[in-house]
């Protein structure tokens, strides 16, 4: 069955089989279909696309348009797990929020302080480590050194 592969706005890919009545290539589909049913770039394939195995970085693929082999583009893929790293974050900032309003306007103690600080740091601070990185699957694993 033929497979079509979009590449969407957000610069990602998406890939499907193509699901027309029976008997009705995509070219004739394509050929009849409204403008606002076509996406705006997207290829045909006839052979199965070679996926990536791990879809945690699946916003993070692309199409190398040439073959039959979907990659992951490294630069969008650190993005993705440094949001991932400030949504934790966050989480473990609401943790110690929690305890500032435990003092009940008692002075915040100095580690407590430089806990806060360093969390706020962690996506400076993980940066490099995550440039250094080569492989999704090594990004998968990297966890940053919490506070």
């Amino acid at each position: 069955m033929p497979q079509i592969i979009i590449k969407r706005a957000d610069g990602g890919v998406s890939i499907g089989p193509f699901k027309g009545d029976p008997g009705v290539t995509f070219e004739k589909w394509k050929g009849v279909a409204r403008p606002s049913e076509l996406p705006a770039t997207y290829r045909v394939s006839d052979t199965a696309v070679v996926r990536p195995a791990n879809r945690v970085f699946r916003n993070a693929w692309t199409d190398d348009v040439a073959g039959l082999q979907i990659d992951v583009n490294m630069d969008k893929a650190r993005g993705l797990k440094l949001v991932s790293i400030r949504v934790e974050r966050d989480s473990r900032l609401d943790v110690t929020d929690t305890d500032v309003l435990r003092l009940d306007g008692s002075p915040v103690s100095p580690e407590l302080k430089a806990k806060r600080q360093a969390l706020r740091d962690i996506p400076t601070v993980v940066q490099p480590d995550l440039d250094a990185i080569e492989t999704p699957e090594e990004l998968e694993a990297y966890e940053p050194a919490w506070p």
